[in-house]
C-alpha cells in the first residue's frame, strides 16, 4: 500500500541573517547527505529569504515525503537534528529541540498552508458553461493588465539577485524559489487569494504558492533546468500566473502584448526574482539522472 504524500512548509523569522547564512554555508553538505539518506523523501529545500521593505529576513524549510509526520520527524532528527538546532538558535524564539517528539510538535505548530499549481482538474469544464469561463477570464485579464503596479526594484538590486543565484541557474533539478512582495495597497492580498484559487485549476508544471505576511513565495522542483521550467510554466499558465503576480511589486505590465511577448515577460519575472537555495533534494531530478 502506497503511503500518503505530504507537503510541509515552514517560514521562520531570522534574527541574525549573517550567522544563519554562515551556519548554512558550513553545514549545507550535511543537510544534503541527510536528505539523500531519508527514506520516502521526495523533495527538500532550505533557503534564507533576504529582508526587504515590509518583510524581515526569514528561513524557509520545505519538505514533501511519504508516510506519517512523526516518522519523518524521527528520521530528520536522527540525521540532521544538530544541523536544525544550529539554525533555530538564529531564528525567532531561539528554540532548541531535544527529541524527535519535540521536532514533531514544532513542525505541526509552524507548518504553513500552501496552494498547489498544476493540480489535476476536478471537472472537465465542458458544455454550455465553457463560454462563460472564457468571458470571465477575458474580463479578469483586462482588469489586471490595466492595474497600476508598483515600480520594480532598482537595477543594482536586481543584478545582485541574479548574481546571488549564480551557477544554480544552469544546474538541473535545483529548486526554483521565487520571492515577491505584495503591492502596498489593502486590496492586493484579497486579489491574490482569489487568483490563487484559480491557479489550482491551471494545467501547468507543478509548483506551490505560499503567502506569508507581505511576501508571496513560489517553489517548484523541476527535473530540468530552471530556464526550461519557467518557459513551460509561462506558456501553459500565463494568464493564471499573471493574475497572481500582478498584485506584486516589480511585475511587468502586460497590456495588449502578443502572446509570445507576454510569456517571455512572465518568464523573465520568474527568473529575475529567484532566491538561491542553500541545501536541497529533488527526487525527480535524481531519478532522471539515474
Amino acid at each position: 500500500m502506497t503511503e500518503p504524500l505530504q507537503s510541509l512548509t515552514l517560514v521562520l523569522g531570522v534574527l541574525d541573517e549573517c550567522a544563519c547564512r554562515a551556519e548554512l554555508d558550513q553545514r549545507h553538505a550535511s543537510w544534503e547527505r541527510a536528505f539523500a539518506a531519508s527514506p520516502g523523501l521526495h523533495t527538500a529545500c532550505v533557503a534564507v529569504l533576504p529582508s526587504s521593505a515590509g518583510a524581515m529576513t526569514a528561513l524557509l524549510l520545505e519538505f514533501s515525503f511519504e508516510g506519517e509526520l512523526s516518522a519523518f520527524a524521527a528520521t530528520l532528527f536522527a540525521l540532521a537534528g544538530d544541523e536544525l538546532n544550529a539554525l533555530l538558535v538564529h531564528c525567532e524564539g531561539r528554540r532548541s529541540l531535544a527529541s524527535a517528539r519535540d521536532l514533531t510538535a514544532f513542525l505541526r505548530s509552524e507548518a504553513r498552508r500552501s496552494v498547489a499549481l498544476g493540480e489535476p482538474r476536478r471537472d472537465a469544464r465542458l458544455g454550455p458553461r465553457s463560454w462563460l469561463w472564457a468571458v470571465r477570464d477575458a474580463v479578469r485579464s483586462l482588469a489586471w493588465s490595466r492595474r497600476q503596479s508598483a515600480p520594480p526594484i532598482s537595477a543594482d538590486e536586481l543584478e545582485a539577485q541574479r548574481s546571488a543565484v549564480g551557477l544554480q541557474e544552469w544546474q538541473s533539478g535545483v529548486p526554483l524559489l521565487h520571492a515577491s512582495l505584495l503591492l502596498p495597497e489593502p486590496a492586493a492580498r484579497d486579489r491574490v487569494k482569489r487568483a490563487l484559487r484559480d491557479v489550482e485549476w491551471a494545467s501547468a508544471p507543478p509548483g506551490r504558492f505560499l503567502l506569508v505576511g507581505q511576501r508571496l513565495l513560489f517553489l517548484a522542483y523541476p527535473a530540468e533546468r530552471a530556464l526550461l521550467y519557467s518557459e513551460r510554466a509561462s506558456q501553459a499558465a500565463c494568464l493564471a500566473l499573471a493574475r497572481v503576480w500582478a498584485n506584486t511589486c516589480g511585475f511587468p505590465a502586460l497590456p495588449w502584448l502578443g502572446r509570445a511577448r507576454r510569456e517571455r515577460r512572465l518568464q523573465d519575472y520568474l527568473l529575475d526574482y529567484r532566491v538561491p537555495v542553500a541545501a536541497w533534494f529533488n527526487g525527480a531530478a535524481s531519478s532522471a539522472r539515474a
